[in-house]
């Protein structure tokens, strides 16, 4: 009965994975689009303006992380090999703390932005973790992203924990060569 409801909660991980990697693909190449658009040269909005799409270790964090969470469920999911627990749990325990760490420094980052404002006495209104302006499509996708990643980090963690705690899924095909 317990491995039928680890199997589920795995699947529903598997879900919160893949939307983070849908996420994550739509925001970065929604920041390209942005950068190139600024870097056009026909565009009178930015002329002779250059614009770079800088990716900071963070990102690369969430890029890197996401990638190879979502290849390492669908592997526990649909691959042919048993993995050994400990292996499989401290390789995904690693990407889940890595995301839950460049989420909380990001959250933690903008909690603070809005204290400057707040303490500098400032005429000018900032609320962290709301999107105002023109670029709320890619603020929205940041957010998102970044929660996202938030959640899929924290139930991995709760799923890796669970694997260490009881006996690991084992694949389909290992079982129907047991018996």
């Amino acid at each position: 009965m317990s491995s039928v409801v680890h199997h589920k909660y795995r699947l529903w991980v598997m879900f919160f994975v893949t939307l983070n990697l849908i996420i994550m693909i739509a925001d970065y190449s929604l920041l390209a689009s942005l950068v190139a658009k600024a870097n056009d040269p026909y565009n009178d909005d930015t002329p002779g303006d250059s614009h770079t799409l800088r990716l900071y270790w963070s990102d690369y964090v969430l890029i890197v992380a996401t990638v190879l969470l979502f290849f390492a469920y669908g592997y526990s999911l649909r691959g042919k090999r048993h993995i050994h627990r400990i292996v499989r749990g401290v390789y995904i325990l690693t990407l889940a703390v890595l995301l839950i760490v460049v989420a909380a420094i990001y959250i933690d980052e903008q909690i603070k932005f809005a204290n400057i404002f707040i303490a500098a006495g400032s005429s000018l209104i900032y609320k962290p973790f709301t999107c105002v302006g023109a670029e709320t499509t890619s603020c929205n996708l940041i957010l998102a992203n970044i929660f996202i990643a938030l959640l899929t980090g924290l139930f991995s963690f709760v799923e890796t924990i669970w694997t260490f705690l009881i006996k690991p899924i084992e694949a389909k095909q290992e079982l129907q060569q047991t018996d």
